[in-house]
Parts: C-alpha cells; sequence; structure tokens
C-alpha cells in the first residue's frame, strides 16, 4: 500500500498527462465515436458484437445524469481510464524501474499516439486497456489467478481485440504454475465463461440480425464484406504507417498545419532535438538483466501479447485500433528483461511527446483536420439537396449526432459507379458533391479508397458554393447529365 501511494516523479507526469487528455478532448471526433455518442443518447443498439458493453456503459452514465449531448462526457471518462491505464503501468514497473526510468517510461506510453487519439476520444479501446493491464498487475504481484482471468475477460466484452491480451495471459499461466498447470489453466479460462454467457444474454434477450449466438459474437466478420481477416498487399504498405502511427503522429496534414500554424514549428523544433539527443544516447543503451523465472515468463508473455496483436491487426487490413496496446505489452517485456539507459529513455519520450502534442493534441482539440464536419454543416442549411459526398458516414454521422431532428439524402460515393451515377440523377436532376477539385491529404483513407478522375467527364459540373476550413477550401459542385 506504500508503494501504491508513495510519490515519486511518475506520478507528475500521470497528472501532467490527465490534465492534457482532460483539457483537450477531440474535436476531430471519429465517425464511431460520433455514432456510438448517438446510440448512447437514443437509447439504441446499445450492444454492439465487437464491443458488446461500451454503449451499454455510456447509457447508464449518461442519461441518470440527463446528458443530452454525451459525446464531450464520454470523451472525459476515456481520459479517466487513460489516466488509470498509466497508473496501473506504473504499478507494473515499479518494481523493476527507478524513479527517473519509470518517468520516462510513463510520458513515453501516455504521448504514444496510438494510444494519446483514444484517450481523448469516444471509443472502448482505452477502457479494454485499463482491464488488461490491471489483469496484468494481479498476476505479476498478487498471483491472482481468478481476479486475472475476470478482469481480462471484463477487458474482452469491452472490445473483442483484448482476447489476445487474455490468451497471452492463459499461456503465462500454463508455463509459471507448472506444479498444478491444469488445476490453474481451469481456474483461469472457467470465470472466463462470462464472456460468452453475456454474448448468449444479449442474443436471448435483444434483437439481433443474426440466427445463433456464434454468428452474433463474429456479427461483423460473417455481415459485412468490408470487416476481414485475408491478406491484400496494400496491407504490406498499411501495417507499417499504422505501426508508426502507433508511437508517432504521421499524416498528410502535418505540411499544410505546419503552413498554417507557424507557432506549430517550436513543437517540431523541440522534438527533434530530443530525437536527435536520443541517438546520440544509443552507445550501450541495452544491457540484459538477470530475472527471477516468475518474471522472465511474465515478461515473455506480453512479447507473445505484442506479436498477437501485431498478427491480428495485420490481417486486419494493418488496422491502428488494434496497435492501441502494443506500447504498453512491448514496455513490460523490454523494462523487465533489458535494462534500458534512462537518458535515452527520457530523450525518446520527450520528443514523442513534443511531437505528438504539435500534430496530434493541439491540433485535434483546436482545428478541423477534415472537411467533414463543413460538409455536414453545409448539408444541414441546405437539407433539400441530393448529395454524393466523399465520406459520406462521417458526415450522415455527424448530423445524426447534431441535429437529429431532420432528415438528408445523402450517397456514399464509396460504391460509386457510372451505372450508380446514372441512377442517381434519373431520380435527381441535380445532384451537389464534394469529390471535385478539393485539397486532399495523402492518409490511409485516400489510400485504399475510390478515384474519381474519368468519372464525371460525361456530366456537366458546375460549382455552386465553397468555404474555408482550417487547412483548406471545399469546393460544392452540381452534377447533371
Amino acid at each position: 500500500m506504500k508503494t501504491f501511494f508513495k510519490f515519486d516523479s511518475s506520478i507528475f507526469a500521470i497528472i501532467v498527462m490527465g490534465a492534457l487528455y482532460i483539457l483537450l478532448p477531440s474535436s476531430n471526433n471519429t465517425l464511431d465515436a460520433l455514432r456510438y455518442a448517438s446510440e448512447m443518447r437514443d437509447g439504441v443498439d446499445l450492444f454492439l458484437p465487437h464491443h458488446l458493453l461500451y454503449n451499454a456503459l455510456g447509457y447508464v452514465i449518461v442519461h441518470p445524469l440527463g446528458i443530452t449531448k454525451p459525446l464531450l462526457f464520454l470523451c472525459f471518462i476515456n481520459a479517466v481510464f487513460a489516466i488509470g491505464c498509466l497508473w496501473i503501468a506504473r504499478l507494473i514497473l515499479i518494481p523493476f524501474t527507478e524513479e527517473k526510468t519509470r518517468t520516462a517510461l510513463i510520458i513515453l506510453l501516455g504521448a504514444s499516439f496510438g494510444f494519446m487519439r483514444f484517450a481523448i476520444d469516444n471509443e472502448p479501446y482505452i477502457i479494454a486497456l485499463f482491464f488488461s493491464l490491471l489483469a496484468s498487475w494481479v498476476l505479476l504481484t498478487k498471483k491472482n489467478i481468478v481476479g486475472a482471468s475476470l478482469l481480462a475477460a471484463t477487458a474482452c466484452l469491452f472490445h473483442q481485440i483484448y482476447f489476445f491480451w487474455w490468451l497471452g495471459l492463459l499461456i503465462f499461466i500454463i508455463q509459471a504454475f507448472e506444479s498444478a498447470r491444469i488445476k490453474s489453466a481451469l481456474q483461469y479460462i472457467v470465470p472466463a465463461l462470462i464472456v460468452p454467457v453475456c454474448y448468449f444474454l444479449v442474443f436471448t434477450f435483444t434483437h439481433t440480425d443474426v440466427n445463433n449466438v456464434v454468428e452474433f459474437m463474429f456479427h461483423d466478420y460473417i455481415k459485412y464484406d468490408y470487416v476481414s481477416l485475408t491478406f491484400k498487399p496494400v496491407t504490406l504498405l498499411l501495417t507499417p504507417i499504422s505501426l508508426a502511427r502507433t508511437f508517432f503522429q504521421v499524416h498528410g496534414y502535418i505540411p499544410a498545419l505546419l503552413q498554417r500554424f507557424n507557432y506549430l514549428w517550436i513543437g517540431v523544433f523541440l522534438a527533434v532535438s530530443f530525437l536527435i539527443a536520443a541517438l546520440f544516447s544509443l552507445k550501450a543503451a541495452i544491457v540484459k538483466k538477470s530475472q527471477e523465472p516468475y518474471e522472465k515468463k511474465f515478461a515473455g508473455t506480453h512479447l507473445y501479447i505484442f506479436i498477437l496483436q501485431f498478427l491480428f491487426a495485420f490481417i486486419s487490413d494493418g488496422n491502428a485500433k488494434f496497435m492501441v496496446m502494443m506500447p504498453f505489452a512491448l514496455c513490460i517485456f523490454l523494462i523487465i528483461t533489458y535494462q534500458l539507459k534512462e537518458k535515452l529513455l527520457l530523450y525518446f519520450a520527450l520528443g514523442l511527446f513534443f511531437w505528438n502534442l504539435t500534430f496530434g493534441l493541439l491540433p485535434y482539440h483546436f482545428y478541423e483536420l477534415t472537411t467533414n464536419p463543413g460538409v455536414s454543416r453545409y448539408v444541414q442549411s441546405h437539407p433539400a439537396g441530393n448529395y454524393l459526398l466523399k465520406d459520406m458516414v462521417w458526415a450522415d454521422n455527424l448530423l445524426r449526432y447534431y441535429h437529429p431532428e431532420q432528415t438528408y439524402h445523402l450517397n456514399n460515393s464509396r460504391v460509386l459507379k457510372e451505372a450508380t451515377l446514372d441512377s442517381l440523377l434519373s431520380e435527381n436532376p441535380v445532384i451537389l458533391t464534394d469529390l471535385i477539385n478539393n485539397e486532399a491529404f495523402m492518409s490511409r483513407a485516400k489510400i485504399i479508397s475510390n478515384v474519381y478522375d474519368t468519372l464525371f467527364e460525361k456530366y456537366k459540373l458546375e460549382q455552386v458554393d465553397s468555404f474555408e476550413y482550417d487547412l483548406g477550401k471545399v469546393r460544392i459542385y452540381s452534377i447533371m447529365k
């Protein structure tokens, strides 16, 4: 208990990171974050198969409090759980680190972009990570198998991707409790049956569009063609990008940000300076430690977790959202297995912090980084129009959350073909679109999106309006035969 509450600089680092999460919630919410907020407010789709309890948790929090705009409040809830993640990570690190090393690691973990971006938004990944880290800590310090199982299973109920953390801890239990291997494995597996039980109860007592509980558990993989576990050539490009973005924000909007907001160069200077200092600290930076058998197996398990999560993200189109937990798993493995130079960790952590503060937290809070909010406002102010939108689902989710009282005529460009466009124009003489002659930055979405260069050649196009957003201009065109 004394160790739990003893103040050191790592706690100060948690306070600073937590304050940033709470004070700088995202103004560029993901399309899923907007959708979940609407569902929590409206009391619909409260049990989504991939993250069964997240919407339900939001609903039972916001409705008793009478919160009608839950998005910002759920960002706050995730910020609090993010603070919890850093606190549990600190407790795991305490036996293996000195104060300055531990402080540097907390900054590094808290500033990793994959973690930071969801600490300020309304998505289920942070809450699930909190329960996974708590399960690891319980196994490390308390050797409580049942408690660890319940916590890791709870993480899976907040997002299925954390099954691999649960599986990694099962491997650890089989390895570490050799004298009672079968008994220990059963102690871990049986409590985790709360997961299929919860899925069965939800399937039984709520309306679903599938035939059995197994189909419900794997709903999105069965129902949606765009959700699959396959290898695609583009994955070889997307996976390294996603892995890099788990640590550093890398995005096509960065040049535009620097061009429009010169003060951001201060952050670039600080980040690059610390990263260069880290490079000069690489000599003799890593020394292997001697380890106790239990701790060695515990560390190795988190390497397995890192690898399993990475492989699953790889076969899921290099999905960066499935890599959120990887810095934590890798950190636990490295810090137990190796002695890392204090200066290297501190310089790298500060470089990471200033880079992601400059291109992550600050612009996410203060600027509109995509055209979607502006487009949705335009649609809301011209509700009678028929629209063909670049990011129709995103605009629809924005409109549903901020203006649920209105209806709109939106069409999705992601499934656009010439025959589809002809069909739309046969029903509506004029279609309005944001697809033409608008600035577009290189992004993951752009890499996998359709190309419209030649699609509109046979149609009459006319610019009917335009408006500015923080990184450029949006032009609205009419399409006619």
